[in-house]
């Protein structure tokens, strides 16, 4: 235990001295930065920058006041302006202000107040020094580049002081690091070694080695982005401003020939716009030498090291978005192939149902019966020759008062129209018996086939609307997929893929691919609130499971919108006989923010009540999970229950859906009784008059529409726990016993009710309850 303690002691010590190290190498780095920056101007006397500076990080953290003094000691370095007293109060206001306010996550709002002080400080200095007009524009730009140049801070910071681990850098972030790359060198300006201008050497220097690891676009736009920067701080002349920018372009152009091709640029953009141009250049031939030499100085190692960080951020997407591209054109069209053969099927299905001729059934019958009976008659040429009409009359004759009545006796056709009547009646009694047996077959045949076409029907919607929603490019939103990417890239999270996917309903869904984490729930530690953070809306897991590959040691997982409203069910339930209990329910999530909650009812109680309702819970969920409508789902689980009920086996069916995003809830009823809506001071009823389900071929469900406010209750039940009420208007004595019952557990309310109803009368049926309550 002693050695155990001293172990976990010592690594104590190692992570707290390496953390230490850190903050101090981190502390000197941000000094040193503070210093040059605080050392930039903008126009004559005019050095908003260190401001903005002190600004970003102070807000971050109020240890960092200390760094104000490096950013006055940069300021007093440049020289004694008529502002610097102003700066100097201002600096002293700023980190006062954001040392005694609690540290501001938001970078707007840390803008405002070092904007908000910097005006405030030069409007009462402009009044008591009564200075020029001049003075007060200038209090008025700097107060807007004070506010602008906090958020690039703030970008170049989070790299500064985030994650050594990070591997990808946003577009915002890039940009940021090089303005403030730009910056510190511009304010290098005034240092000269033996003749040589340092900031024109380490600025030459960093745009090679940049656009050399970064290609023709990082290497065209920083040097754009510096000579934009030098040329507003008035550090360089037009002149050096095109030689950034050339020098960056065709640096980067010429990366593909290694770093003697990128240094090689640099001679060239030289020459070219002295010798060619005519420009005359501020900047001497040997400190672009220098420059050139210095980035062959530098290892390789480190190259290496910051290409493969630039173009993982740059082309991270590009590759990504391509591939994936591909892949969606191949899928959409496997799905619309799909989906046309299902649509093909679902024609042929409804071909051979409709194909059905009942008329050429009952020739076929008479057909048979001649056959039969009159082969070898005497009479056959006689009656099926010149009196052919009035033979086939007597036969049809027949048929029909055996429809009518079910049997066909010899008191029932006259006599002297055939000499074999009693035969002719035998025949047709029994060929009528196989023609109803085989008309039966029959229509529970085109009964299946009706069932199938409709679900092959909606199956190729189905396929056919996802693969629309694939196509669609603005279902992507790469721009939130990138700042997500970043944004876990910050907290040590390298996603391998992330998607963010707008679907049908207008709201999106975040997909992410990542090493697996076994078991440490980085997805609900971290990964959840990066994601609402950046989507500005809170998000959840939709699968309460990972979604592991093992064979790439990865994960995959599925965020979606938190619902506003949550929904929690009770249940009570009691079985009249202990073989079984004919009530089966379910409560459970479906796609799109909606809550199922349903009850089956089978006719009768006991085993065989409880497999018919069971089918059709089961089914019921498995087509909504599915992508079916309701209509359909509703439709096709009567058909089902229709062919495969006998002697008027049915299931009453009462099914609620939930919309946990608006509050408003759907109710199916067929043949199910009336259910309540528990409010806050009264109870509603919910009704609709339907058959239960299997027990006609077609049948259609208008829905009742309601809507549920936080903590409302919705009471759903099967007709036994009504029943089981003695005397007349049971449905209002139910309703006086929930307005009655104070509690909002749904499963207490459950169970009291269920309590109080059995107080009221004998049970004469199974028995369940249902108690769903929404809560935000």
């Amino acid at each position: 235990m002693y050695a155990d303690n001293v172990e976990r002691n010592a690594s104590d010590t190692v992570k707290g001295t390496f953390k230490l190290r850190s903050f101090i190498e981190k502390f000197v780095l941000l000094s040193i930065m503070g210093f040059f920056i605080g050392r930039v101007g903008v126009f004559y006397g005019s050095f908003p920058f260190g401001l903005a500076y002190i600004g970003s990080i102070t807000g971050r953290n109020r240890t960092n006041i200390v760094i104000s003094a490096f950013c006055i000691l940069g300021l007093l370095s440049s020289g004694m302006f008529p502002n610097t007293i102003r700066y100097i109060v201002t600096y002293a206001v700023v980190a006062a202000l954001l040392y005694f306010l609690k540290p501001v996550a938001k970078a707007n709002v840390r803008a405002l107040i070092t904007a908000s002080a910097v005006f405030t400080v030069g409007l009462v200095m402009y009044f008591l020094t009564g200075r020029i007009m001049y003075d007060l524009i200038l209090v008025v730009l700097e107060s807007v580049i004070v506010f602008s140049t906090v958020f690039v801070f703030d970008n170049a910071l989070d790299i500064v002081q985030g994650s050594t681990s990070r591997k990808y850098l946003s577009k915002e972030e890039i940009i940021s690091l090089g303005i403030t790359y730009g910056l510190i060198i511009t304010s290098l300006k005034d240092i000269r070694v033996y003749g040589l201008s340092l900031w024109m050497i380490v600025a030459m220097s960093g745009l090679t080695i940049i656009a050399y690891t970064g290609g023709l676009g990082a290497g065209a736009a920083v040097g754009v982005l510096m000579a934009v920067v030098t040329q507003i701080t008035g550090s360089a002349t037009s002149s050096t401003g095109l030689l950034f920018s050339l020098a960056g372009l065709l640096a980067g152009a010429f990366s593909s020939l290694g770093i003697i091709g990128s240094v090689s640029s640099l001679v060239i953009s030289y020459f070219i716009l002295d010798k060619l141009a005519g420009y005359v250049m501020s900047i001497y031939l040997k400190e672009l030498l220098l420059s050139g030499f210095i980035c062959l100085l530098i290892p390789r190692s480190m190259i290496k090291a910051l290409s493969l960080y630039l173009n993982r951020s740059i082309e991270r997407f590009k590759s990504s978005r391509k591939l994936m591209h591909k892949t969606r054109d191949i899928v959409f069209t496997r799905l619309k192939d799909m989906s046309g053969v299902m649509s093909e099927l679902a024609s042929v299905f409804d071909g051979a149902r409709n194909s059905v001729m009942v008329r050429q059934d009952i020739s076929r019958v008479i057909a048979r019966a001649a056959d039969e009976v009159c082969e070898s008659c005497i009479k056959r040429n006689q009656c099926w020759g010149r009196d052919f009409y009035y033979t086939y009359q007597f036969i049809f004759d027949m048929i029909t008062l055996l429809e009518l009545k079910g049997e066909v006796t010899a008191e029932d056709v006259p006599q002297n129209r055939c000499i074999h009547v009693n035969t002719m009646i035998k025949e047709i009694n029994n060929l009528y018996d196989f023609y109803m047996l085989n008309s039966m077959w029959q229509k529970r045949l085109n009964k299946s086939q009706m069932i199938v076409s409709e679900q092959l029907k909606d199956l190729s919607r189905i396929v056919s609307n996802m693969a629309d929603s694939i196509k669609t490019h603005d279902h992507f939103r790469e721009d939130l997929e990138e700042e997500i990417f970043v944004e876990l890239d910050k907290d040590g999270i390298t996603p391998e893929e992330v998607i963010v996917l707008q679907n049908d309903s207008g709201s999106d869904e975040v997909f992410i691919k990542r090493v697996a984490c076994f078991g440490k729930a980085e997805c609900s530690k971290i990964i959840e609130p990066v994601v609402s953070r950046v989507m500005g809306k809170r998000y959840r897991r939709k699968d309460d499971v990972c979604r592991l590959d093992g064979k790439e040691n990865s994960c995959t997982i599925h965020l979606v919108e938190r619902e506003r409203y949550n929904v929690t069910t009770g249940v009570a339930h009691i079985a009249k006989e202990h073989s079984g209990n004919g009530d089966n329910f379910i409560f459970s999530e479906l796609s799109g923010g909606r809550y199922l909650v349903a009850i089956g009812d089978g006719m009768g109680t006991g085993k065989e009540a409880g497999i018919i309702s069971s089918t059709a819970v089961g089914l019921l969920e498995k087509f909504l999970n599915s992508g079916f409508t309701e209509d359909i789902t509703i439709k096709s689980i009567n058909s089902i229950l229709n062919l495969k009920s006998h002697d008027d086996m049915y299931t009453t069916m009462d099914i609620s859906i939930i919309d946990r995003y608006s509050g408003k809830v759907e109710a199916f009823k067929m043949g199910a009784p009336v259910s309540y809506i528990k409010r806050k001071n009264s109870v509603d009823t919910v009704k609709n008059e339907n058959l239960p389900a299997g027990a006609l071929d077609e049948i259609s469900i208008l829905p009742v529409k309601r809507i549920l406010n936080e903590g409302d209750m919705l009471v759903m039940m099967t007709d036994g726990v009504i029943d089981c009420i003695d005397g007349e208007d049971k449905e209002d004595i139910i309703q006086g016993i929930i307005k009655g019952i104070d509690t909002s557990n749904p499963q207490e309310m459950a169970e009291k009710l269920m309590k109080q109803v059995l107080n009221k009368g004998k049970p004469g049926d199974d028995m369940t309850i249902l108690v769903s309550r929404i809560w935000g």
